[in-house]
């Protein structure tokens, strides 16, 4: 080898050995798994995100008993539709809520309405959805009613599968990452309020 050669040869020898002595490039932090049901998880970032969100109610025991049941509504649906079909960002509770409307839509759910249920679905829109001094009987305003009472119905039927899947379950809770978690919570400053009404089943 000439002098010439091992000259050029040795700068770029120089450069790969540097990129070798370089750290590898940091991996992205793996999600925590707070439970596991029937052995499928559920992670922190999904039950951080939709305690944060408001999105299930209730204190945040309430909202991880929800995404348990929620996470079998996810594998039913990859198994009833497509492996992927429920799949993709955002909350679960996002992912779940089609599956279930499309199981148990308010127009099949629907069935007989009875003038007490009607009267319920009124006390619940007065003032909301509809103007207060509205009346009832008017064909538009009871087009919106029995739609109430239809979606109603349904959520009572989507809550119940729900509830069927969760009910013999085997489920395991982590509790030192679950009490982490909590406290995450509580110190954060953007968590939002839970204590609204459950929204979903």
């Amino acid at each position: 080898m000439t002098i010439r050669t091992f000259a050029i040869l040795l700068p770029a020898f120089g450069m790969v050995a540097c990129r070798a002595s370089e750290p590898p490039p940091a991996e992205a932090p793996k999600d925590v798994v707070l439970a596991r049901v029937n052995s499928l998880p559920v992670f922190k970032s999904d039950f951080l995100a939709t305690v944060r969100a408001g999105r299930l109610g209730g204190s945040p025991e309430l909202v991880l008993d929800e995404l348990l049941g929620l996470t079998l509504v996810l594998r039913e649906c990859e198994v009833m539709v497509s492996p992927t079909a429920c799949l993709g960002p955002g909350l679960i509770v996002d992912r779940a809520r089609p599956f279930l409307e499309k199981l148990f839509p308010p127009e099949r759910a629907c069935g007989v309405i009875t003038e007490s249920q009607r009267g319920q679905a009124w006390d619940r829109l007065r003032g909301h959805q509809v103007a207060a001094a509205a009346d009832p009987k008017e064909p538009a305003v009871r087009e919106v009613i029995d739609a109430e009472v239809c979606r109603a119905k349904a959520f009572k039927l989507q809550r119940t599968f729900v509830q069927g899947l969760r009910k013999d379950a085997h489920v395991v809770v982590d509790r030192d990452e679950y009490a982490k978690a909590v406290a995450e919570l509580e110190a954060s400053p953007t968590a939002a309020p839970v204590a609204a009404p459950a929204e979903m089943p």
